[in-house]
């Protein structure tokens, strides 16, 4: 992570083999992926780039995608910095909590166990 004026860059590097510049708009496509056209579920699902671009647009943050073939890529998340103190965050009250429920619909039971052990201690 590094700051970048009124904003906070957070870097994922990796060393693959990058990707073409005419083919990375296609990354950010819900179960889009470049070198798995059989489609094989082992290879993953292609939705953690879509599920990233959907939600940094929700936030009104910046996705970026810079890569150079046979070096790897760089996806920068730029998030505005968050300047709240200490003493802002206490003056504030907690909600009331509004109770419910979560249904949890997943077909894939790694990733479902997943959700189980970060929601649970939440007591949801």
């Amino acid at each position: 992570m590094r700051q970048r004026g009124d904003n906070v860059r957070l870097d994922v590097i990796d060393t693959g083999t990058g990707i073409p510049a005419d083919q990375q708009a296609e990354i950010f496509e819900a179960f889009r992926q470049l070198n798995n056209p059989a489609r094989d579920s082992g290879l993953g699902l292609g939705i953690g780039l879509a599920i990233v671009s959907r939600l940094a647009r929700l936030i009104g943050a910046e996705l970026q995608v810079s890569s150079r073939l046979g070096h790897g890529s760089r996806f920068s998340l730029l998030l505005p910095l968050d300047r709240t103190t200490v003493a802002d965050i206490a003056a504030k009250s907690a909600p009331d909590d509004p109770g419910g429920r979560i249904l949890l619909i997943e077909d894939n039971a790694i990733v479902r166990q997943g959700y189980e052990l970060l929601l649970t201690p939440l007591g949801i």
